[in-house]
């Protein structure tokens, strides 16, 4: 008997066909790229803000899913634009009086962990369910390289009560573009692809944003937001801090709730 041919055999009938399979695993894994955290990001200590989440008022409603920011919470999310885009997540059931959305950027106070001085832009505009983004003004400064910014998206449930809005926040880190990243962006890359980028050099407020571009980015946008949730759900594990420990596995608990919602559309 020719075992040789018999070895070439097995070969091509049987572990071939599996090594093309796992190739292509790792392919799939390489073409869609993860979100790679900063090695030593800037974190709370204590969670973000003074009045996050505060009051329902007429806002309130039957979903599952609250008005969250889409962004990390356990950590500050970094940017290389002076004129970031922010988003969040409206919730999907109809609310009754058609609530403005206001979106406020302040300076960070690192002692208080929250907003200091005025704010920095506000703008305002009607909420619209599902995922929202808005981008800084630019006939107006932008923000400064090397530090942090506040910034809140207030549901205004009431015109003349402010207690009753419901207010969220994180902060987002400034930072300098490195050489290496503007030869990565420098080839007229598609927007998914510039996405997967900026998603590997830890830039999250540009990942995510380049994701809203279009609809056929809207696969890796699910899976940023699904892989936030698992990080923050694995931060939460390690935080001794109750209230943080809550709001990240809150945060982690709305992220994957809005996979879910937007994996219906």
């Amino acid at each position: 008997m020719n075992t040789n041919y018999l070895s070439k055999k097995y070969w091509t009938g049987k572990l071939l066909p599996s090594c093309v399979f796992l190739l292509f695993l790792a392919t799939s894994n390489i073409a869609w790229g993860n979100y790679i955290p900063p090695k030593k990001p800037s974190r709370p200590s204590t969670p973000t803000g003074s009045d996050s989440g505060r009051g329902r008022g007429s806002c309130s409603n039957s979903a599952n899913t609250e008005l969250a920011v889409l962004a990390p919470a356990s950590y500050f999310g970094q940017a290389v634009s002076i004129y970031p885009t922010f988003a969040w997540f409206v919730p999907k059931e109809e609310l009754p009086n058609k609530p403005d959305i206001e979106f406020s950027i302040y300076e960070y106070d690192v002692n208080t962990n929250d907003k200091k001085g005025s704010y920095i832009q506000r703008l305002r505009q009607p909420s619209i369910p599902g995922i929202m983004k808005i981008s800084l003004d630019k006939e107006k400064p932008g923000l400064v390289v090397g530090q942090k910014y506040f910034w809140q998206v207030k549901l205004i449930c009431e015109e003349n009560d402010d207690s009753k809005s419901i207010i969220v926040n994180a902060v987002v880190e400034v930072v300098a573009t490195s050489p290496g990243l503007k030869l990565k962006l420098s080839d007229g890359k598609s927007s998914l692809k510039r996405a997967e980028v900026y998603a590997k050099e830890g830039l999250w407020y540009e990942a995510l944003s380049t994701t809203l571009e279009g609809i056929e980015n809207k696969e890796y946008q699910l899976k940023l937001l699904e892989q936030l949730s698992n990080s923050e759900q694995e931060e939460a594990r390690g935080i001794s801090n109750d209230e943080f420990k809550i709001q990240l596995e809150k945060q982690a608990l709305n992220l994957r709730r809005i996979v879910n919602d937007e994996k219906k559309q």
